[in-house]
C-alpha cells in the first residue's frame, strides 16, 4: 500500500504542479486538491450566493470565494478535525491544500498521513494566503524548494517518487519480515 501523503504551502507556490509531477514519475499514485474534494458539498451551498451554474465554474472562481471555501470546510471537519482528509485518503494518495492548522494537528495525532512534504516558492512568488494557517514546520514536514524553475521542480518530484516507491518496498519488507517471524 502507498504512503498517505501531504502536500501543503501557501496558494500559488506549485503543490497541484508538484503534486501532478510526482504522480507522473509515480503512476501508481493519485492526487486530490481539498477544493476538488470540498467541491461535492460546498457547490450546494455557494451556488445560489454567487449564482454559479456548475461545480467547474465553483471551482474556477474559488480564489474569489476563500474565505466561504474555508470556513464550509471548517464546518464539514467540525468535529472531526480530520474528516476531509479521510475522505480524501479514502480515494488519493497525496492531499493538496489542506489549510487548517488545527486541522493538521489532528491528522498528525491521527496519524491520518505518513508524510508531508511542504512547497515554498516564497521567493518567486508575492503571494499571501489569508486562508492558511499552517505554517512550514520542520519537525513534520520535507521542504520542497519551488524557487526555480520547472525542471528544477521536475527534479524534486523525480526524486520523491523514487522516495516514496523505496518507502513501499522498506514497508514491504517489513511487513514480509514481521509475518515470518510470528509465522
Amino acid at each position: 500500500m502507498y504512503p498517505s501523503i501531504f502536500i501543503l504551502g501557501s496558494a500559488k507556490h506549485g503543490k497541484d504542479s508538484f503534486a501532478e509531477l510526482i504522480c507522473n514519475y509515480c503512476t501508481e499514485l493519485t492526487f486530490q486538491s481539498s477544493s476538488k474534494a470540498a467541491l461535492k458539498f460546498i457547490y450546494p451551498t455557494l451556488k445560489e450566493k454567487y449564482l454559479y451554474t456548475s461545480e467547474d465554474e465553483c471551482y474556477e472562481d474559488r480564489d474569489n470565494a476563500r474565505m466561504d471555501w474555508e470556513r464550509l470546510i471548517f464546518e464539514f471537519n467540525t468535529p472531526e478535525k480530520t474528516k476531509l482528509a479521510k475522505l480524501v485518503f479514502s480515494e488519493s494518495n497525496i492531499y493538496v491544500g489542506l489549510r487548517n492548522k488545527q486541522e493538521y494537528l489532528s491528522c498528525l495525532k491521527q496519524k491520518v498521513s505518513d508524510l508531508t512534504l511542504w512547497v515554498d516558492a516564497s521567493k518567486r512568488v508575492n503571494y499571501t494566503d489569508p486562508s492558511l494557517s499552517i505554517e512550514y514546520d520542520a519537525r513534520y514536514m520535507v521542504w520542497v524548494d519551488n524557487n526555480g524553475k520547472l525542471p528544477d521542480l521536475e527534479y524534486r518530484a523525480q526524486f520523491w517518487a523514487k522516495s516514496i516507491r523505496r518507502m513501499l518496498e522498506i514497508r514491504e519488507w517489513l511487513d514480509l519480515a514481521k509475518n515470518e517471524k510470528c509465522g
